[in-house]
């Protein structure tokens, strides 16, 4: 893993002029040790699959999100907001 972030962060900084540091995890999957390299490599924040409102006590390594495609109207989209839509 920590080889993938790697060259993930070298290609981006080599093609596109950026280092990131927001990840999300492929299919929600992480562990301490995978947060760890994140930090190691740079990254303030990442995102699980879980679906929930993050909050100030929550860990930054381990954000809930709302999931988002071309299925979700734009009305369920406002609800995620609190919103009626």
């Amino acid at each position: 893993f920590r080889d993938d972030i790697r060259k993930l962060n070298a290609a981006l900084k080599e093609n596109c002029g950026i280092t990131p540091f927001v990840f999300a995890y492929p299919y929600g999957a992480y562990n301490d040790k995978v947060k760890e390299s994140l930090t190691q490599a740079g990254f303030h924040i990442a995102f699980r699959a879980s679906e929930g409102v993050a909050t100030a006590d929550s860990d930054p390594l381990a954000l809930p999100r709302f999931p988002v495609d071309a299925s979700v109207s734009f009305s369920r989209f406002c609800q995620y907001f609190g919103e009626n839509g």
